[in-house]
């Protein structure tokens, strides 16, 4: 019996083989075709040039740089009272009103700081927005920079404050 399912296996695989390797007319050759052949080269394309800023991005720069130096001159402004608050509170209890209004003033002082960080965030975004897009982003890096000194500046100030109300 045996025997016989190899003979059966053997004579339909022979068979199907045959009918593989007969060239009906049906289908097309196996053969590389000259249209897939490689040959020539190709050229290196110029470089291409970002598109330029939109008029609206463009004019929205200055605005976002004007709000962040507006709320980091209010940061500055605000920044004397703040120490003296918190230099006043060294030493106290945190029962004593000193500790509190001295806990209130890195508050607000760190809300000041929060403002500046509002147009950074805006600018990130602007510069996001244009690399996606394929614009020009040099004007919006260089005013993110620049935003970004004066928050490293509020950072120091307030790192200074954090220190010196937990002496």
């Amino acid at each position: 019996m045996r025997r016989l399912i190899y003979t059966a296996a053997s004579i339909s695989a022979i068979t199907m083989l045959t009918g593989c390797a007969a060239s009906s007319g049906k289908y097309p050759t196996l053969e590389i075709r000259e249209a897939e052949r490689v040959s020539g080269t190709f050229g290196v394309p110029a470089a291409i040039k970002p598109a330029p800023l939109p008029a609206s991005d463009a004019r929205s720069l200055p605005e976002i740089e004007a709000a962040a130096r507006t709320a980091h001159m209010k940061f500055g402004q605000s920044l004397p009272a703040a120490r003296s608050t918190i230099d006043a509170a060294h030493g106290t209890d945190p029962s004593s009103n000193d500790w509190a209004a001295a806990q209130i003033a890195l508050a607000d002082i760190e809300s000041l700081r929060s403002d500046t960080a509002i147009a950074l965030a805006e600018l990130d975004l602007l510069y996001a927005q244009t690399t996606l897009r394929f614009e020009q982003r040099e004007a919006v890096g260089r005013i993110q920079q620049a935003v970004e000194r004066l928050i490293a500046e509020e950072d120091a100030a307030l790192t200074e404050l954090k220190t010196a109300i937990a002496r």
